[in-house]
């Protein structure tokens, strides 16, 4: 005859920055990455967000790259480009994402963005493709299924993301400066969020 089994919850009491670099690993960050954060600075808002299962604001901005299916110049047609920037405009005028950049190259697109507290990155991206996938009402396949995305850490990269992002059609030749690009946030404040207080320099 077996023996009931008794399930004891072990509880182990860590300080919260501890329980910070911890969450930050759950979070995925790199062991490297953690390096390069102020967890004492943000381990009260880990204490808060704990029930949530969601990262503080202050590490939820991304840098975001998606690409057409076989990499079609989808948006080379500006109608398509346009649909996407209102899809996107969209979003931000519903309270589900903070937009700092983008540019709508012909077969891919770049965004920093920070989604609201209570959606995930991944729901924002939905919102995103699956927002203008709906519009465009294409028989074709529109997005490649993943995007790579890419959590920014501190001021620098920030403004280093905001440079790659609004010199992409410079450097792909197809814009003599970044402001020239109809498709892109550069030089369109109107068209993005505030930079997120803790990039501001």
């Amino acid at each position: 005859m077996s023996r009931p089994v008794n399930h004891a919850i072990i509880r182990i009491n860590l300080s919260p920055l501890m329980q910070a670099k911890l969450f930050g690993l759950a979070w995925g960050f790199s062991p490297h990455e953690c390096q390069h954060v102020n967890f004492e600075a943000l381990a009260p808002a880990c204490c808060i967000v704990e029930a949530m299962h969601l990262a503080p604001q202050e590490i939820r901005t991304y840098f975001v790259t998606t690409v057409t299916a076989s990499r079609r110049r989808l948006f080379q047609v500006q109608q398509n480009a346009e649909l996407l920037m209102e899809t996107i405009r969209d979003q931000r005028s519903k309270g589900r994402i903070e937009v700092q950049a983008f540019v709508v190259m012909p077969d891919h697109v770049h965004i920093i963005l920070t989604p609201a507290p209570e959606v995930s990155l991944e729901k924002a991206m939905q919102y995103i493709k699956g927002g203008f996938s709906f519009r465009l009402k294409s028989k074709l396949d529109i997005w490649e299924r993943s995007y790579d995305n890419r959590r920014i850490l501190d001021a620098d990269g920030y403004d280093e993301r905001i440079r790659y992002v609004h010199e992409n059609p410079v450097r792909a030749r197809i814009a003599m400066q970044a402001e020239e690009y109809p498709f892109s946030s550069a030089g369109r404040e109107h068209l993005v969020d505030a930079t997120p207080r803790q990039f501001r320099r």
